[in-house]
């Protein structure tokens, strides 16, 4: 798997990043990640009532300059988290998220607009 961290990037203890070898998670500059946070690339295909674990799928991670991540948050594949954005702690990140915005629950919406400056 390949990380690529920013400056000043924070990561807190517990915090797990994880899934396919072949992976790539990129984190932006001035990013705080919580402790007790999940980063997964790995995912599987829908597969037959025999094995629903189909095929396997790699799918990367961008978290982009300033996003803060809270507490036992979990980032799912594919997702891409724009700047200046937050995640609030406990959320279940599955799709992207747009920049300067609050994201909270399970699955993460979009709870408010945050200041740009």
């Amino acid at each position: 798997m390949y990380v690529s961290l920013g400056e000043n990037v924070w990561v807190g203890a517990f915090t797990f990043i994880g899934g396919n070898p072949s992976a790539h998670v990129q984190i932006g500059n001035n990013v705080d990640i919580a402790p007790k946070v999940t980063i997964i690339t790995g995912t599987h295909q829908l597969g037959t009532p025999q094995q629903r674990a189909g095929l396997g799928e790699t799918r990367g991670v961008i978290i982009n300059d300033g996003v803060w991540i809270g507490a036992g948050s979990l980032i799912l594949p594919g997702v891409s988290i724009g700047g200046g954005s937050v995640i609030a702690a406990g959320s279940v990140v599955n799709r992207d998220v747009p920049e300067n915005v609050l994201v909270a629950g399970v699955p993460a919406r979009v709870i408010k607009d945050l200041p740009e400056s």
